[in-house]
């Protein structure tokens, strides 16, 4: 028995040895290949062959998988970098486009991924103006990043653009990302459910769709949600890590970092329901499974958990560590939540002075980034109408390639039932020189297609009416969904203390409420496309007097208005002008000027007129150009309306415009 027991342990000795064996065998051939490959490339990198930069540029696309950058874990970076930016400037020394547009592409990668937003930007912009040249999936990703670009610098105006050629050319459906960005979290959550569908596949890209979602809740501070979908991120890591550990898998991914990251989200949540004993070992273990440029998304809750915790000086350690990281990018929310960590560091010492010094550093940091955050929500509430136009195209073009297949379907029919028609025709007439009865035969065939036909007519009747309800609901939504925003400026606005602040919001109230009023008068009318413009101004008018009239001031309105339909373009155009010329007067006219409001519109020929005058005190438009939103406006929308525009300031203010029906 012992000798067996003997021969079994040297027997197992023996096969851990074999084991090893072949692991460090295995290893010496990796690094043997890594080390193969870095030659290879070195050489590549040197020469200035055109040969040897392709063979480079295409090595370079091989590595790049979306497997989160595991092309930089086999060759540095740096490498990367380097060799890149001497291949382009090569190509445009030897005037070779095509290295120079793939080196271009790889470039912008690298750059991006160490978030050098200042160094891709050209590259984008360079590839974008090659876009032709580019494959789609290239044509994708450059589109990502000139809209991810735009929205780090809050060009708001500048990614819907990028966004909307995104959606016309089916790279995404969405605009959550849009509305995120400018602090509409609400819109965003909606968009995104409406929207967004729940990846099978790859297992970064179904991640990704708990963390937005997640993170979608946490800003809106619906943090119960929040946790309940990282929550859900976390379990299905921990079944893809059972997966690998019963080897059904294999791992592609950085399972374990997700799994740090959806722990430290979770812990985010319960930092801010004031749970500290509870998320402090978990963002110790998010922690410890981050990398460094990750780390400060752990040490400050990690240090305001220490703090709340009574252990001071250990959260200042972690509060220190996180500066350091911070100070290079030292803008946004991480630098509001470092504030306001700084501040509790300092009341936890009872050094009260200092921490009211960053307490009010963290108000007046928060309070700037917000207010860019409403002037971003300002410019999106005002594309928010391009949006949905684009949406609404979208909608209707499907609808008429499902309508162009019905009809064309339609008319094959149609066609056959003409042939077979003449076939019987031509059959009955044949058969009249042989025989009565076969001529009555034939012609009750006739009839009986002709039934037929009248059937199909009354279907194609219906059709068109179901679309023209459908035309009324869309307008009808949409009114809904500009008054739903009016409210909702409304609830910000009485929380507002400064009262150019509430002017600004009242302004862009007014400019929503111009809009809605077209939808609702194309939704009560009979026509579908054009709108009265009388009714819609008198309307706007109304609502404009209701808002500004103060107690002591009597204008008095006079219109003279011809009868004409516009299109819905030019009234939302028109209103806006209106809006805006209007407001002014109902502003700054007081009781001892007069008083009066005039506005017309002459229809000559295919030329309309349309003047807004009143005796109000006029004012300098040099000085008024630089700061006024206002005429800027009514100048964009003069524009867009191919019009002419005049504006007299000396007798009262009166502005003219003219423009074809």
């Amino acid at each position: 028995m012992f000798w067996m027991n003997v021969r079994l342990r040297f027997l197992f000795l023996g096969c851990l040895l074999f084991v090893f064996s072949i692991y460090v065998v295995d290893a010496q051939v990796v690094s043997r290949q890594k080390q193969g490959q870095m030659r290879e490339l070195n050489a590549l990198a040197n020469s200035q062959t055109r040969e040897a930069s392709l063979r480079m540029l295409a090595i370079w696309d091989s590595l790049n998988t979306n497997h989160h950058n595991l092309i930089y874990h086999l060759v540095p970076i740096s490498f990367w970098e380097k060799s890149l930016e001497k291949k382009i400037r090569l190509s445009i020394q030897d005037k070779e486009e095509e290295i120079r547009l793939k080196a271009a592409y790889a470039l912008a990668h690298v750059y991006y991924v160490q978030l050098k937003i200042k160094e891709t930007a050209p590259l984008i912009d360079f590839l974008y103006s090659h876009k032709k040249q580019l494959t789609r999936k290239q044509y994708g990703s450059v589109l990502i990043k000139k809209e991810e670009i735009h929205r780090f610098y809050k060009d708001i105006a500048k990614a819907v653009k990028v966004r909307n050629e995104r959606v016309e050319n089916g790279f995404i459906k969405t605009y959550w990302e849009l509305y995120f960005a400018a602090g509409l979290y609400n819109e965003a959550i909606q968009d995104f459910k409406s929207f967004e569908k729940l990846p099978e596949w790859p297992f970064r890209n179904r991640m990704m769709y708990f963390v937005h979602l997640g993170d979608m809740y946490f800003e809106s501070k619906q943090l119960d949600s929040a946790f309940h979908y990282y929550r859900i991120g976390l379990k299905e890591v921990d079944i893809y890590l059972d997966k690998i550990k019963r080897k059904e898998i294999i791992e592609e991914g950085n399972f374990p970092y997700w799994r740090g990251w959806f722990t430290g989200l979770m812990a985010n949540c319960l930092v801010e329901k004031e749970q500290y004993a509870r998320a402090r070992p978990m963002l110790d273990y998010y922690l410890k499974m981050s990398p460094a440029d990750q780390r400060i998304n752990s040490l400050i809750p990690l240090s305001i958990c220490y703090f709340h915790l009574g252990e001071i000086e250990k959260g200042k350690v972690y509060l220190d560590s996180a500066q350091v990281l911070l100070q290079p990018t030292m803008y946004g929310p991480n630098e509001f939540k470092f504030l306001k960590a700084k501040s509790d560091y300092f009341k936890a010492k009872n050094e009260m002075d200092s921490a009211y010094l960053f307490l009010e550093a963290y108000n007046k940091k928060k309070g700037l980034y917000e207010a860019g955050l409403l002037k971003n929500q300002s410019l999106l509430l005002l594309g928010r109408m391009e949006i949905d136009k684009r949406r609404t195209e979208l909608k209707l073009t499907q609808k008429d390639l499902i309508k162009t297949k019905e009809d064309s379907s339609l008319q094959k029919k149609q066609l056959f039932l003409s042939l077979v028609g003449l076939v019987l025709l031509a059959i009955s007439t044949a058969l009249i020189l042989i025989n009565y009865r076969q001529k009555s035969r034939s012609k009750n065939i006739i009839e009986k297609k002709n039934i037929e036909l009248a059937a199909f007519a009354e279907i194609n009747l219906r059709k068109s009416q179901h679309n023209e309800q459908l035309v009324k609901e869309l307008h009808h939504r949409v009114k809904n969904n500009l008054q739903n925003i009016y409210s909702l400026l409304n609830i910000q606005k009485r929380r507002i203390v400064d009262e150019e602040t509430k002017d600004f919001v009242t302004s862009i109230q007014n400019r929503i409420n111009s809009m809605a009023v077209v939808h609702e008068s194309l939704y009560s009318d009979d026509t579908r496309d054009s709108v009265n413009f009388e009714h819609y101004v008198k309307n706007l008018v109304d609502h404009i007097k209701l808002t500004y009239e103060k107690e002591d001031q009597r204008i008095s309105l006079s219109y003279t208005i011809d009868s004409v339909q516009l299109s819905l373009e030019k009234i939302i155009l028109l209103g806006l002008i209106i809006n805006e010329s209007v407001s002014n007067a109902y502003k700054y006219l007081t009781s001892e000027q007069g008083n009066q409001l005039f506005i017309s519109l002459e229809v000559a020929a295919d030329t309309c007129t349309l003047t807004i005058w009143d005796d109000g005190p006029g004012f300098d438009p040099k000085a008024v150009n630089r700061t006024s939103l206002g005429l800027k406006l009514i100048q964009m929308m003069v524009v867009q309306l191919e019009a002419s525009y005049s504006m007299s300031s000396e007798k009262g203010v009166e502005h003219r415009i003219q423009f074809k029906v």
